[in-house]
């Protein structure tokens, strides 16, 4: 057998692209696919074209893509692009289809039925998010389901996953916790310049504008302690403004202090975190401002310094 046939070959599915596009999975992919190639295996994503235009070349550390349309809207971009990546899947016959996340999962049993080997990693139960309605929910419990009990191997990122998946579908699966790549931070404060923050003064808050991130929540506890000179900046975006987006920008402009960042990646966002005051990164965050007695330091739950 020739040395190309030893080659591992996978194909991934289920993210919009790589790098500095918004979103955990594709965070994730970013820093996974170019381990794979480090390994020996020979890697190509499966993106979605409306995020990766051409001008970003074809491949990126050694991993290809390969583009794929899909419409740019929420209901139907992620089912649609997963049906027509599973088909060219097929078409390409990698050793390993991974697909990433719950909702890609929906296509699992097409998967296997036109012969490929699947891997499947479940990121967290996306059916729980309030962004989503009823018909949306049904998909993702669906693709959870399909995701589990299709596939050839089941991967997880945390305990809480792993048992998710063994008390609803009496299933094992691998757990590889998710990892972080320390960034080079720069020194220049030339990133807080252009927003006009003081180093040390301000709250930061990085994640996709999403109602279970409870923005609205922050803003009022951040009106409530009522620190001067401090500053409350949202870093993120929203792929597909909707109702409570306008509604964020709404109160944010109404309120004194609140700076509406947009998405930011790179050299952009490490020269953001490193002078904060505070970090603010928690789901489902309650309010908590608490002015200390004689002092002006805030306490938070889920955040750190």
């Amino acid at each position: 057998m020739s040395a190309d046939h030893l080659v591992l070959r996978v194909i991934m599915l289920g993210l919009r692209g790589f790098p500095n596009v918004q979103g955990g999975v594709e965070v994730h992919a970013e820093h996974l696919c170019p381990h794979l190639k480090e390994l020996g295996c020979d890697v190509e994503v499966i993106v979605r074209s409306s995020y990766m235009p051409p001008d970003r070349g074809d491949e990126w550390h050694g991993v290809r893509y390969h583009r794929v349309w899909c419409p740019k809207t929420s209901g139907l971009e992620t089912i649609v692009h997963s049906f027509l990546g599973v088909l060219v899947a097929a078409w390409q016959r990698p050793d390993v289809l991974h697909i990433q996340a719950i909702g890609p999962a929906l296509m699992a049993p097409l998967a296997r039925l036109l012969g490929l080997h699947v891997v499947v990693t479940h990121h967290g139960p996306d059916y729980e998010r309030e962004k989503w309605g009823r018909l949306a929910r049904m998909a993702l419990r669906a693709g959870e389901a399909w995701g589990m009990r299709f596939s050839d191997g089941r991967i997880v990122i945390s305990q809480t996953i792993r048992k998710l998946v063994r008390d609803k579908y009496g299933l094992n699966s691998d757990l590889i916790p998710n990892g972080v790549t320390l960034p080079d931070v720069p020194k220049s404060t030339s990133v807080l310049e252009k927003l006009g923050l003081t180093p040390g003064r301000y709250v930061l808050m990085v994640g996709r504008l999403v109602p279970e991130k409870r923005h609205t929540d922050l803003i009022q506890a951040f009106a409530d302690a009522r620190l001067t000179g401090w500053k409350l900046v949202f870093v993120g975006a929203s792929e597909h403004p909707d109702a409570y987006t306008e509604m964020l920008a709404a109160r944010a402009g109404a309120t004194a202090g609140v700076i509406m960042a947009g998405f930011q990646c790179g050299p952009r966002i490490a020269g953001a975190i490193r002078p904060r005051g505070h970090f603010r990164f928690a789901i489902l965050a309650r309010r908590f401002a608490d002015r200390a007695a004689g002092s002006s330091e805030l306490r938070f739950a889920g955040g750190g310094q």
